[in-house]
């Protein structure tokens, strides 16, 4: 096997294995909770959060307005999408003892960068603070536009979507999200923020990006899907358009 078969080998037989334990059927009890509550509520105050922060650290500071501005729309965008386009993967139920994991070591920490960047105050350049706006603002676009298009595709019909906002990319969703939470920590001007998203991003993300690759190579039309996209960045070939066009003619 090479370096690829080898990683994609370790995370389907044994990373998924324990991020499914850990986030649906830590003992005792039951699965009785969605997922999705524990996620919502998290993001859903984490506006109410960094605001309560600004006003104990009494912290003004356009970094800290901005930052507010940034994250705290993202999690109304969130519930929004919940409502509208809800994923199934997050209506999944847990144990109250997984529940409790999953805000500690995943929700809860996306909570430090706003602590670190009110509580310490530090000067933040204004091309950094462009640049968190900027990058927000696409990453916000990718997440939503890309999750909406499959939400409705897969509604009506299953299988391989590789056009829109899929076909130079096919994991735009995950993206987007990478993007939204990577001005967060650009703007907080740590290090700790871009450590926590790394190892969310080495076991969370990858090991659903890898999942669903694995999936895709069941559909038809992959081969030709997968040389034309690229995993996580787009693939640009000279080629904009989308792989699959419907030519129908009107009939007036």
């Amino acid at each position: 096997m090479n370096l690829s078969q080898i990683i994609t080998y370790i995370y389907i037989n044994y990373i998924d294995k324990l991020v499914d334990y850990l986030t649906f059927r830590i003992p005792p009890g039951n699965k009785c909770i969605p997922i999705r509550y524990i996620i919502n509520i998290q993001k859903g105050l984490t506006g109410v959060y960094v605001f309560l922060l600004m006003y104990y650290y009494n912290n003004w500071t356009i970094s800290a307005i901005v930052y507010l501005a940034l994250h705290g729309t993202y999690g109304i965008i969130w519930l929004l999408k919940d409502k509208i386009i809800p994923d199934n993967a997050w209506k999944q139920k847990a144990t109250i003892s997984s529940i409790c994991f999953i805000f500690v070591s995943v929700l809860g920490p996306y909570w430090v960068a706003p602590y670190l960047l009110i509580t310490r105050k530090p000067y933040i350049k204004n091309w950094v603070i462009v640049s968190s706006i900027g990058i927000h603002t696409i990453g916000c676009v990718l997440m939503m536009a890309s999750d909406t298009q499959k939400f409705w595709i897969l509604k009506y019909k299953k299988g391989l979507i590789n056009n829109g906002w899929f076909s130079r990319c096919r994991n735009t969703n995950y993206l987007g999200e990478m993007m939204i939470y990577s001005s967060y920590a650009l703007l907080s001007q740590h290090h700790i923020p871009w450590y926590i998203l790394g190892y969310i991003w080495g076991i969370l993300f990858a090991r659903n990006i890898i999942k669903k690759e694995e999936s895709l190579k069941k559909k038809d039309g992959w081969d030709a899907y997968k040389n034309n996209s690229g995993c996580l960045f787009p693939k640009i070939n000279g080629n904009i358009l989308p792989l699959t066009i419907n030519h129908r003619k009107r009939r007036f």
